[in-house]
Formats: C-alpha cells, structure tokens, sequence
C-alpha cells in the first residue's frame, strides 16, 4: 500500500481532521513521524496497514478504547 492509499482510506476512518494525532496516541508514536510516513519520507510500517485492514472490518463498537476519537491530545 502507498502512503496515499493509507491516508485515503484512514483519514475518514479516524475522524478526518487531526486522524494523524489520534492515530499517533494509539500506537505510541508522534504526529510528526506519521506524517513524515504519511508523506513518503519515512517507510509505512506493513503493521501499520495490517492494523487499517483490520480496523476497517471490525465494527467500532468492538475497537479498542485507544482508538477514541474524542481525544486527540497524547496522554502523559
């Protein structure tokens, strides 16, 4: 999958605006590695597209609490 093709399909999966952070908190990394990933400067871990694949045939009722899209500030 191409950097693209994962911003494509994340980005309306995490809630659009601030996806990259929320997806940041949850795997425990920064924004700003995610978007050197998510704009070919860094490779796109193939966990990572394991992770979209999955998330997007899991129902959100049954994602984990760390993929809440509520909270977008990384917790201390």
């Amino acid at each position: 999958m191409s950097p693209a093709e994962f911003e494509r399909r994340a980005a309306p999966l995490f809630g659009g605006f601030g996806w990259q952070q929320r997806w940041a908190n949850a795997i425990g990394l920064s924004r700003q590695h995610v978007s050197k990933v998510v704009n070919g400067k860094a490779a796109l871990p193939e966990s990572w597209v394991a992770i979209l694949e999955a998330l997007e045939r899991l129902p959100r009722a049954e994602w984990s609490s760390r993929w809440d899209m509520k909270d977008t500030k990384k917790s201390a």
